[in-house]
C-alpha cells in the first residue's frame, strides 16, 4: 500500500510536469519532459524517504512501549519476589527471636546461655532489630536477682555482650542504642570506652565495682535512686544531662576530668566515702542537699562544705551509723 502511494505520487507529478511542457517548442519541450521525469523519480523517491522514515518511527515507538510493558511487568514481578523474600526473612527473624526469648526463660543456665549468643548472632546479622535485641537483653537484666552462681555467669554474659557491641571504633559497635536498665541488679558492671545514645538506671543496684570510665551518654543518663555498694568511676566520662537524685554511693566515687555539657543534678544522692570530684567543680554540676557525714569539708572540692543538720533526727539514715549533713556552696566562696 504504501509503496502505491509512493509510486502514485511520482508518477502525477511527473505526468503533470510532462502534459506542461507539450506547448513548448523544440528543444526546449525535450528539456522539459526529461525534467518531468527527472522530478518525478525524486518525488517518488523523497515521499518513500519520508513514509520509510515514518515507519520506521512508529516501528521504534511500538518497540519502545512494548520494552516499557515488559520493564513495568519485570519490575512489578521483582518487587513481589522481594516482597516474598523480606516477609520470610522477617518470619525468620521472629522465629529465632521468639525460641530466642523461651530459651532465656529456661531454668537452665546453658539454655540461657545459647538464648544470649544466639540473640547476638541475631543483632549481627540484623542492623534494624539490634535495638530489639538490646532490649531484651535488659529485660532479662530487670528480672529479679535471685544469687547463684550459675545465674551470676549468666548476668555478666549478657553485660559483656551489650559492653562490647557499645565499644567505639570496633566493627561490632551497634550506634545510636537506648539501655533501660531501671531496677536492674548488675554485677561488677563496665561500660568504659563505651558510647550509648541515652541510659535509665534508675534505681539500679550496681554490686560490686562500676566503671565508667571515658564512656560517652550522648541525650541523658538516669541514675535516680541508684545504689553502688563497691567504688565507681566516672572520669573522663561524657555526661550530657544526668541525674544522681537519691543516688547512693556506699564506696569511692571518682569523677575526676568527667565533662557536663548539660546538667549533673545530686539532689538527696549520699556519699558515705569521699568523692572526687575536679577543682573546681563544673558550674553544671549541683551537689546542693547531697548528703555526707558531718565533719568531711576536706574531702570536698574548694567552695563546697558540708552543713549540719537543723535537727538531730534529720542526721540520721536508716542502715548507716554517723551525723549526716548536707552539701552547700560555701558562704564565702569567690567566683572569678
Amino acid at each position: 500500500m504504501s509503496a502505491a502511494v509512493v509510486v502514485l505520487a511520482g508518477l502525477g507529478i511527473g505526468y503533470w510536469l510532462w502534459r506542461a511542457a507539450g506547448g513548448l517548442l523544440e528543444p526546449e519541450a525535450t528539456k522539459a519532459r526529461i525534467e518531468a521525469i527527472r522530478t518525478g523519480l525524486t518525488t517518488s523517491a523523497g515521499v518513500g524517504a519520508a513514509l520509510a522514515l515514518l515507519l520506521a518511527v512508529r516501528r521504534q515507538r511500538a518497540t519502545e512501549i512494548g520494552l516499557g510493558l515488559q520493564d513495568a511487568d519485570l519490575a512489578q514481578k521483582e518487587q513481589a519476589a522481594a516482597d516474598v523474600r523480606h516477609d520470610a526473612a522477617e518470619k525468620r527473624i521472629t522465629e529465632l527471636y521468639t525460641k530466642a526469648a523461651d530459651q532465656l526463660g529456661s531454668d537452665k543456665a546453658p539454655v540461657r546461655l545459647a538464648g544470649l549468643y544466639a540473640l547476638e548472632r541475631l543483632g549481627e546479622g540484623n542492623p534494624d532489630h539490634r535495638q530489639t535485641v538490646v532490649n531484651l537483653f535488659c529485660a532479662y537484666l530487670r528480672m529479679p536477682y535471685e544469687s547463684g552462681q550459675e545465674e551470676r555467669q549468666v548476668r555478666l554474659t549478657a553485660q559483656r555482650i551489650l559492653a562490647w557491641h557499645l565499644l567505639r571504633e570496633t566493627a561490632q559497635f551497634w550506634p545510636e542504642i537506648t539501655l533501660d536498665l531501671s531496677g536492674a541488679v548488675l554485677l561488677d558492671f563496665t561500660l568504659s570506652y563505651c558510647v550509648v545514645a541515652s541510659v535509665n538506671f534508675r534505681h539500679a543496684e550496681f554490686q560490686g565495682a562500676a566503671d565508667f570510665t571515658r564512656s560517652e551518654f550522648q541525650l541523658f543518663t538516669d541514675f535516680s535512686g541508684a545504689r553502688f555498694t563497691g567504688s565507681v568511676d566516672f572520669a573522663n566520662v561524657d555526661l550530657a544531662r544526668t541525674q544522681f537524685d537519691t543516688a547512693r554511693f556506699l564506696g569511692l566515687v571518682h569523677f575526676g576530668n568527667a565533662r557536663f555539657p548539660g546538667f549533673a543534678n545530686f539532689v538527696g544522692a549520699v556519699f558515705v566515702a569521699p568523692a572526687i570530684f575536679g577543682d573546681p567543680v563544673p558550674g553544671q554540676v549541683n551537689l546542693d542537699q547531697a548528703r555526707t557525714r558531718v565533719g568531711t569539708d576536706d574531702h570536698w572540692p574548694a567552695g563546697w562544705i558540708v552543713q549540719p543538720p537543723p535537727r538531730e533526727v534529720e542526721g540520721r539514715i536508716e542502715g548507716l551509723p554517723g551525723t549526716w549533713g548536707y552539701l552547700t556552696r560555701s558562704p564565702d566562696r569567690h567566683t572569678e
